[in-house]
């Protein structure tokens, strides 16, 4: 058996924490899984509760769950899909890690699924809506002697603005 002598299944109260703030759109979203003593068949769920009902029970509040059951510790990867229609404002968000699979896939796991080895997590999010970027300066043309420097000044707002400068 996995982890001969080590927890079985474990639940993990982060509630405490500051909540990390999730905009809505599709983000990136990692959870490292790790193992109880050897490889073993294993896979990782996430949900968000969009209602803010307390509960995890509608299919759409899902965000995550891997393809395919994974042997080992790895990273589970993917793109979370929050919707517009998600109610802002704090609410909870659980993930679960379950190894030595022998019942669900991980895309099959359920919010409150029975498991004996693995690990289920709490946490709270606060969900917000995404504002978009906007160019509030834009950097002009500027010609420069070779050897010599320019400098370009732009300013935006909104999620994640990024710049890219071309030669």
């Amino acid at each position: 058996a996995p982890g001969a002598g080590s927890v079985r299944n474990r639940y993990s109260n982060y509630k405490t924490l500051t909540p990390a703030t999730v905009v809505t759109g599709s983000l990136p979203i990692s959870i490292q899984i790790g193992t109880c003593g050897g490889n073993w068949p294993n896979g990782a769920v996430a949900w968000i509760d969009f209602n803010q009902n307390g509960v995890f029970d509608h299919p759409a509040e899902r965000i995550f769950a891997e393809p395919a059951v994974q042997t080992g510790p790895h990273t589970a990867t993917g793109l979370a899909t929050i919707p517009t229609s998600a109610t802002i404002g704090v609410t909870g968000m659980r993930v679960i890690a379950v190894e030595n699979i022998g019942g669900p896939t991980p895309i099959a796991m359920a919010p409150c699924t029975a498991y004996i080895w693995g690990e289920t997590e709490d946490y709270f999010v606060t969900l917000r809506p995404c504002v978009p970027v906007s160019l509030t300066s834009s950097p002009t043309s500027v010609t420069t002697n070779c050897g010599g420097s320019a400098t370009f000044t732009a300013t935006a707002s909104g999620d994640n603005p990024s710049f890219t400068w071309e030669q």
